[in-house]
């Protein structure tokens, strides 16, 4: 009963392939939030990036969708390194 339920929280319950694809997913936007970040704090300062870390840390559907297969979240890393080139 426990080595299931610990399985089934590791995601080797499910099929293994979409466990790989949603953390290679959730690490790019990781990635790229990260990146957006340093180039607000390039652009702004400091002051404006620790403000953007804490506004991205607050939002709950950011951090729980991140790794989710979709659509809109698969465009959220590719919106967000197009933006640093234009910030």
């Amino acid at each position: 009963m426990a080595n299931s339920f610990l399985l089934n929280i590791m995601g080797q319950g499910a099929d293994p392939m979409f466990s790989k694809v949603r953390s290679v997913l959730g690490l790019y936007n990781a990635f790229c939030m990260i990146s957006f970040r340093h180039g607000v704090e390039r652009t702004f300062g400091r002051n404006a990036a620790n403000w953007y870390t804490l506004f991205q840390a607050s939002q709950f559907h950011i951090m729980y969708y991140s790794s989710r297969t979709l659509p809109n979240f698969f465009a959220l890393g590719l919106s967000k390194s197009l933006c640093i080139g234009i910030i």
